[in-house]
């Protein structure tokens, strides 16, 4: 599943508790949490994540600001995933030359 590209002044951020405090945003009526954030000089790093996370069955989304691309992923779509947290997921430099 390829990731919705929002721009970040389109969303509403808000913090949450799950075991510690968490980034989560609003965005078309889904709850998303974030999963990494990535300098605007690491557009391809942020976008290979977010590919690996939408190919493991995530909902995705990168939003963009002036500073830096945010990697979120959809909540409900993590619950029906219990196994594997996003955050976990690595990048190898094989997803970064395929992208």
């Amino acid at each position: 599943m390829l990731p919705t590209v929002v721009v970040e002044t389109l969303i509403s951020p808000f913090k949450f508790w799950h075991e510690g405090i968490h980034q989560g945003m609003l965005y078309h009526n889904d709850f998303y949490e974030q999963m990494h954030q990535f300098p605007i000089t690491e557009r391809m790093q942020a976008y290979a994540k977010a590919l690996k996370a939408g190919s493991r069955g995530f909902k995705v989304c990168v939003t963009v600001s002036k500073t830096h691309y945010t990697v979120w992923v959809e909540m409900r779509s993590r619950l029906d995933q219990p196994s594997e947290r996003p955050a976990r997921l690595k990048v190898s430099n094989s997803d970064l030359a395929a992208a």
